[in-house]
């Protein structure tokens, strides 16, 4: 799982929901509001791009959120989605044939897009494949803002895909979420999205009703199983026209790993709750979807990476600066000391006895040893991490070091797409002469594929740095 707390946003038309989660995904730590004012978004598009930035910059201060990742939920009527049927082919042969097929159904094929796909069905000869698309010129009104104020998008997901999350997986379903401004429907069949709508919230229950009736009968193949029904303003009237008009079981969507919030706050915030509970680091695979598009993610991880080794760089040059003039204080101690001595001599009375001022100047002595040392390992991790990122194939990817100068040994863990990877990476670093004992558990090679790992190995050049410390980056 994703280690820092992650803070997902929620765009709507009138404000943008916000929530913050600990890393555990249990404990809300920051929920809200951010009112946006007439004129920033239009018809679920962003107008006012600078304007939008200020708004964000200036609600999450007020929310006390410093966390910079973040994941998005953008306007369902801002994207398509399509449910194809593909031959079975290679992983790039069927990317080829998804981006060519959707072409067919996308509505300006001479706007460029930013499409993601994800298998949900075996069909024996063929895949099902649900595949998402959003113009290019949309998706960056709404991360280009966010960017401008220090942000880094880590995923970028729909409403539809948010609250599907939250239900089964087998059957077919009517999902139902209210808003304060527009109500999704959303019919699916497992984890497949069959098909999606928005209507005003403000619409009579008879009306949403009877759209959700239009959407059943034009896919008639399907037999609906279940409604779902979350979000805010429903209410028992609405539920009794919805069990009579489709005679199925009804069912509120409920969030049961978040323990410190009440049932309202969660249906209220369900769809950033629902993003922040996703793993935004999980592999890019045919399994998982994100359309974020793979240079950007890699973009924001490398800056995000760069962050986390420049604190980890201030972090050090503090220690050693502070044992440094602790060094210097204790020299001036050590001449304050000998000046008083030297004085208490000339009159014949002696205070300290020898082997006192022995014990100090071996104390002193220590310290002194201890910043030269200290200042001699000056080569600070970058080098380290640096080294090991050259080595590591682009399928692994890291989420802990913990280096511990003590032993001169390295500690990962990760996430590997596949097994070959994370062997190529081992014998990798086993190929390198300031890498040896390389050591993965049996345990973290359990699967061919989306391996969780820790790995250890010794760096050869720390085995020389004797100064004691550990430390983690996470």
């Amino acid at each position: 799982m994703y280690k820092k707390n992650f803070v997902s946003i929620s765009f709507f038309d009138k404000d943008i929901q916000v929530a913050e989660l600990d890393s555990s995904k249990k404990k809300v730590l920051k929920e809200g509001s951010i009112l946006l004012p007439e004129g920033i978004i239009q018809n679920s598009k962003i107008i006012n791009e600078e304007s939008l930035a200020k708004v964000v910059s200036l609600g999450l201060k007020k929310l006390d959120i410093k966390e910079k990742s973040v994941g998005i939920v953008i306007h369902e009527l801002t994207t398509f989605n399509k449910l194809l049927k593909i031959p079975k082919l290679s992983d790039k042969e069927l990317d080829e044939a998804v981006r060519f097929r959707f072409q067919e159904f996308y509505p300006d094929t001479n706007q460029e897009m930013v499409l993601d796909w994800k298998i949900v069905g075996d069909l024996g000869s063929q895949y099902e494949i649900l595949a998402l698309a959003v113009p290019l010129d949309i998706l960056k009104s709404f991360i280009d803002p966010l960017e401008s104020i220090g942000l880094l998008p880590l995923v970028v997901e729909t409403p539809s895909v948010s609250v599907l999350r939250l239900c089964d997986k087998q059957t077919v379903k009517l999902i139902i979420y209210k808003g304060s401004e527009k109500t999704l429907l959303t019919f699916a069949e497992g984890p497949k999205i069959v098909a999606t709508s928005v209507v005003s919230s403000d619409s009579p229950d008879g009306f949403i009703v009877n759209t959700c009736d239009q959407i059943i009968k034009h896919y008639s193949n399907l037999s609906l199983e279940k409604i779902y029904i979350a979000g805010v303003g429903i209410t028992q009237n609405f539920i009794s026209l919805l069990s009579e008009t489709f005679k199925k079981p009804i069912e509120a969507i409920k969030i049961h790993d978040i323990k410190n919030k009440s049932e309202s706050d969660l249906q209220k915030y369900m769809i950033p709750f629902s993003l922040a509970l996703h793993d935004p680091t999980e592999p890019k695979d045919e399994f998982s979807i994100n359309l974020l598009p793979p240079n950007w993610v890699k973009k924001y991880e490398d800056i995000r990476s760069s962050n986390e080794i420049w604190t980890l760089t201030l972090i050090s040059s503090v220690v050693i600066w502070a044992c440094f003039f602790a060094s210097v204080i204790a020299f001036a101690l050590l001449a304050s000391e000998q000046v008083n001595l030297q004085k208490e001599k000339e009159k014949t009375v002696s205070s300290l006895l020898p082997q006192d001022i022995v014990a100090q100047i071996q104390e002193i002595n220590f310290l002194s040893e201890k910043v030269i040392k200290i200042k001699s390992a000056s080569d600070d991790p970058n080098s380290v991490v640096n080294k090991i990122n050259k080595l590591k194939p682009d399928d692994v990817q890291i989420s802990g070091y913990h280096i511990d100068f003590d032993e001169a040994k390295i500690n990962l863990t990760g996430k590997s797409t596949n097994l070959a990877s994370l062997i190529k990476f081992k014998h990798d670093l086993e190929s390198d002469p300031d890498f040896s004992g390389v050591d993965v558990p049996l345990s973290s090679l359990g699967s061919q594929t989306n391996l969780n790992f820790n790995m250890s190995f010794k760096y050869k050049t720390g085995a020389q740095i004797q100064t004691p410390g550990k430390i983690n980056i996470q």
